[in-house]
């Protein structure tokens, strides 16, 4: 009874989030970002898109939101249906993800508010910018990452896992192509993900089972037939490599990104420290002014300053040592979201 209450609590918590998404975007105003984009890409030919590059070019995003406007008018609303729509699949995907890893317990409601209730997240999932759908697609992805690997696990048939791999090669492409500053924790978390794909799949455990007069009674497969499964890693290597590919050239033959120039991007602020403050700011930002709730979201503040970087890299020094990154869901989340964030911020640092 409480377990399905936990889940019908997180039911209301993400369709009142998405609920109220619709509201915002219906009302509030046109911010800064948004205008720009209107300008450049949604008010006049829509060749433009496709002929000049800006960092305000969310391309797959902007692409969209053409095509909203295009068909339901030039209004607030029409611009960012593209994003709230992201924003609904973004709930429903951290829905399923988190029931994945934790089940229908207290942990999963805790889960699911903790991955939805950031403040700038929700801006973001509102705003006719890219970002919300990038997040979308980066979540859809490792979800079915994570799910590939439970399905495995489970003996689920190959033709079954190769869909798995497909939907995963799709969220990483779309990841990209709405937002690219999401490409290096999407390039990680895939180079990461393609190791998992190339280790031997585990059979030690099955083989008592198999070897069973009822396993033999049911046709399952033999010693011999186990044996020729690591082939297999080398097919699932490719069933999510090759569509990647594809997407990528697609992408890059189809967007203006050929066109950038330096003065085009941009790496953020000054330094690092300077960039996770201005976050955490933003992060726990639910008031305004100078009251006491400014005050607690200050110390949440600094709090997070230095606790998520130490809990984020000591998650991934204890997921790389752990041996059964193979043989776990809840291990290989652990790997995939630690990496994806130090990983990223060790990129960022190098190329600056």
């Amino acid at each position: 009874m409480f377990k399905s209450g936990f889940r019908v609590a997180a039911l209301v918590l993400l369709a009142t989030l998405f609920a109220t998404n619709l509201y915002r975007a219906a009302t509030q105003s046109i911010v800064h970002d948004e205008a720009l984009s209107w300008q450049f890409y949604l008010s006049g030919p829509a060749s433009a898109i496709f002929q000049t590059y800006t960092a305000n070019n969310h391309f797959l995003a902007t692409v969209l939101f053409r095509i909203s406007t295009t068909l339901f008018g030039s209004s607030e609303f029409a611009m960012r249906l593209p994003t709230v729509l992201a924003g609904g699949w973004f709930f429903w995907t951290v829905f399923r993800l988190c029931g994945l890893l934790f089940g229908d317990g207290w942990l999963f409601l805790l889960g699911c508010a903790a991955l939805t209730l950031n403040p700038i997240l929700l801006d973001f999932l509102v705003a006719a910018r890219g970002y919300g759908l990038a997040m979308a697609g980066l979540f859809w992805a490792l979800f079915q990452m994570l799910s590939w690997l439970d399905d495995r696990l489970r003996g689920i048939p190959e033709e079954q896992l190769h869909k798995r791999l497909w939907k995963a090669a799709l969220g990483c492409s779309i990841a990209v192509a709405a937002n690219l500053t999401l490409l290096m924790p999407v390039f990680i978390v895939a180079a990461a993900f393609c190791v998992l794909l190339l280790r031997k799949p585990e059979t030690s455990g099955l083989l008592d089972t198999l070897q069973s007069p009822k396993a033999r009674k049911k046709g399952k497969k033999s010693r011999q037939e186990i044996a020729r499964e690591p082939g297999r890693s080398y097919t699932s290597f490719v069933h999510f490599v090759v569509p990647v590919a594809v997407l990528a050239i697609t992408f890059l033959l189809v967007s203006p990104i050929a066109l950038a120039r330096s003065e085009d991007l941009y790496t953020g602020t000054s330094s690092a420290l300077t960039s996770l403050r201005s976050l955490m700011n933003v992060s726990f930002a639910y008031g305004g002014g100078s009251g006491a709730l400014h005050g607690i979201e200050r110390v949440w503040s600094d709090i997070a300053m230095i606790f998520l970087p130490v809990i984020a890299v000591a998650a991934l020094v204890v997921a790389a040592m752990t041996a059964r990154l193979g043989h776990s869901v809840a291990v290989a989340a652990v790997l995939f979201s630690a990496i994806a964030l130090v990983g990223s911020d060790m990129l960022l640092v190098g190329l600056l």
